[in-house]
């Protein structure tokens, strides 16, 4: 689910064009070492965690949760495979306008029929979200539009593109 969060915004990106009276232009692209990119290296992590009905200021939801990824963890031969996935591409609509600040993700296992575990924002649980913070300055969600996030499953990391 894409999120506007002014706490997320605050902790991954530089929101000031200056600081003490000089300009941070000079500075190039300062921003966290958490990045939703497809150029990882071994000093940057996909994602962050934080719990989401917990944040100062609260989150909105710019998109509907969305299913990333899928996996039956008793088929061996799925397992086995997981790493050679095709990069799949979403079209998120957009359902309220807003600043893209990052992607909430969170799962949800299916233990049999009946009974399931869900680690969302809504949930009383002691797992926080996965946030997948935005550095683009193109960051504006328009309605009627859509996002278009490329889901990579690579080096046993999920990575979102968008």
């Amino acid at each position: 689910m894409a999120v506007e969060c002014l706490e997320i915004r605050r902790h991954h990106r530089l929101c000031a064009a200056e600081v003490g009276g000089l300009s941070m232009a000079a500075a190039g692209e300062l921003r966290s070492p958490v990045s939703c990119s497809s150029e990882q290296d071994d000093c940057t992590e996909p994602y962050t965690t934080e719990r989401l009905s917990r944040l100062p200021g609260g989150y909105r939801e710019l998109t509907e949760p969305f299913t990333a990824l899928t996996i039956d963890f008793n088929n061996v031969l799925e397992l086995e495979g997981l790493s050679s996935r095709e990069v799949r591409e979403i079209r998120l609509p957009v359902t309220l306008e807003g600043e893209l600040d990052a992607l909430a993700v969170w799962f949800q296992l299916h233990l049999d029929e009946e009974n399931s575990l869900s680690t969302g924002p809504q949930e009383d649980t002691c797992w926080e979200q996965a946030i997948y913070p935005v550095h683009s300055a193109m960051s504006k969600m328009q309605s009627r539009n859509a996002a278009d996030v490329f889901v990579v499953y690579a080096q046993y990391k999920l990575i979102f593109v968008i």
